[in-house]
């Protein structure tokens, strides 16, 4: 004021609008400020995902773990006390460079939050219960067949609870949800044990009646927290099988193995194959590029059913354990995968024993010295059958493989051919087997030194891997050494560096040496000779065709 000199000051004033309520006087000059022309009101919403990424930076005093920012904003909804209250609660204590992920809500949060829902009502608290609970927003007639009050009173509940500033904005749709995460969690966590299970049960059953597969995941959730096994797993099922349609493998691998630990609490329930979960559990793992668990869960199979009495289900556990075994024991796996092709000499020609010829004729002949006849002529029974079976999708694999072995006899144009055949079925059948035959084929693009050609296949195929949801996968990382090094032969090692960098975070394994070994290259072409790399020392049948 004394630096004024009469002239005109400018008041910044600032005001909590969540406030349930608001003083009279306050609200009076609130409607009287809006209705001033030289009045400019400016409302600040919640932070976005990256603002709140830079605010929990600032807190702890570096960059921040992707994990820790993705939890504390999905739980604190980017409001900024919320988020340094989360933070605080977080971190591992003075002079720790520590991050922990804290279970409970800090006492601070829980109290404010608390007394906030302490002003409603019985019915609104009701109403807040079953929102907090179903955790997603809950349209009127989902939200009175959870609370199991009638619809007048329901909309008083919502109607109160909206006026004490608890309730977020509505959709579209006309559902309703808590204001954010804390508040659902603090009235979670207010809720009695018995009353918890209530609300998971009625939320499990109201969603199954009106949306049935479409929700199979959280459906399954609201079973497992009411502790009914029972429902649980048909729903884990149908929620593993809707996460593969969409490409979510790892989803879908975490849904399986909850599924085989349900059939385990209660063996035979409802009369569920219990080694094709396995399968379907290991196949899925191993498409998210999670081959270490995948390899696990095959040794686990193969302890329980390797002696099972039907011969396929014995084969097929036999194929996967053989399969990893012989990454790190080839003459242990390839004993396991001769025993699941005798096995499967007991049974009608199928997918599942294509799929053993093809590994048998690869994995186990193909990198033997000298047994380049004996891997053709397994690949070759392996087409035969893949045929008779109608596996369709293993076709193009085992063409491409065919047109390695050709280039290899230097038939480079009935390679190349094969290549073609490859391909047509590939995109015909879809999934897996267009990356196999992109990584294949850029494999042998590299090898003729169509570099160009190389690097558009490996790609394009990199690209569809992603879009498929195997951006994890073993032929993913093929794909994108593959294009790295096609990228590095024609002199483009910014963009072959681009292309690798983003891959090579986590440190070496047995699904993600290709791109590790390039970005080996890379480095010393960059004059980097201080940062060694790891590469593993065992090739599978790609590396030996990059070779």
């Amino acid at each position: 004021m004394r630096a004024g000199g009469g002239g005109a000051v400018t008041v910044v004033v600032t005001c909590r609008s969540d406030e349930p309520t608001l003083e009279a006087h306050v609200a009076d000059w609130l409607a009287h400020a809006r209705g001033s022309q030289s009045a400019e009101e400016i409302r600040l919403g919640p932070l976005s995902r990256d603002e709140a990424a830079a605010h929990v930076a600032g807190l702890v005093g570096r960059p921040a773990p992707s994990g820790l920012v993705e939890e504390v904003y999905g739980r604190a909804g980017g409001n900024p006390f919320f988020t340094e209250q989360l933070v605080a609660a977080e971190q591992a204590g003075p002079g720790e460079d520590v991050l922990l992920v804290t279970v409970g809500l800090p006492a601070r949060l829980a109290g404010l939050l608390a007394a906030r829902v302490g002003r409603c009502g019985g019915d609104a608290q009701a109403v807040l219960a079953a929102l907090a609970v179903a955790g997603r927003p809950l349209t009127e007639d989902l939200l009175g067949e959870v609370t199991g009050l009638d619809l007048q009173t329901m909309r008083a509940g919502l109607r109160e609870l909206a006026a004490a500033q608890l309730l977020a904005d509505t959709g579209t749709d006309g559902a309703d949800r808590p204001r954010h995460a804390l508040l659902a969690e603090a009235v979670t966590a207010g809720l009695l044990p018995g009353e918890r299970v209530a609300l998971h049960e009625r939320t499990a059953r109201a969603l199954a009646a009106g949306h049935g597969d479409t929700l199979a995941a959280e459906i399954a959730g609201h079973w497992a927290a009411a502790g009914r096994a029972a429902d649980e797993l048909p729903a884990r099922l149908a929620a593993a099988t809707a996460a593969e349609r969409v490409f979510g493998y790892a989803e879908a691998a975490a849904h399986w193995q909850r599924a085989i630990g349900l059939c385990h609490q209660a063996p035979g329930a409802a009369g569920i194959d219990l080694p094709r979960l396995y399968v379907r559990a290991i196949d899925a793992l191993n498409t998210s590029g999670d081959s270490a668990r995948a390899r696990e869960l095959a040794g686990e199979a193969y302890r329980r059913f390797a002696a099972h009495p039907d011969p396929a289900t014995a084969a097929v556990v036999h194929l996967r354990a053989g399969y990893f075994r012989g990454l790190t024991a080839p003459a242990e796996g390839l004993r396991l995968v001769k025993e699941a092709l005798r096995l499967f000499e007991q049974g009608p020609p199928s997918a599942d024993q294509a799929e053993a010829w093809l590994h048998y004729g690869t994995i186990f002949l193909f990198m033997a010295e000298g047994q380049q006849d004996a891997s053709r002529a397994a690949l070759t029974r392996s087409l035969e059958i893949a045929q008779a079976a109608g596996a369709a999708a293993l076709i193009p694999r085992i063409l491409a493989w065919l047109a390695i072995h050709a280039g290899l006899r230097g038939q480079v144009t009935d390679g190349f051919s094969l290549l073609r055949r490859a391909r047509a079925a590939a995109e015909a059948s879809g999934g897996e087997a267009t990356l196999w035959v992109d990584a294949l084929e850029s494999s042998v693009l590299l090898k003729t030194r169509n570099v160009q050609d190389a690097a558009d296949v490996a790609v394009r195929g990199l690209q569809s891997a992603r879009q498929a949801g195997r951006h994890g996968s073993y032929q993913a990382s093929v794909l994108a050494g593959n294009a790295a090094e096609a990228l590095l032969a024609l002199g483009r090692t910014a963009e072959a560096a681009a292309l690798i960098d983003p891959l090579t975070v986590d440190p070496p394994d047995r699904d993600h040496w290709p791109v590790h070994q390039i970005r080996a290259e890379i480095d010393l072409l960059r004059g980097d000779t201080g940062r060694p790399r790891a590469a593993s020392s065992r090739s599978t049948p790609c590396s030996a065709a990059t070779s």
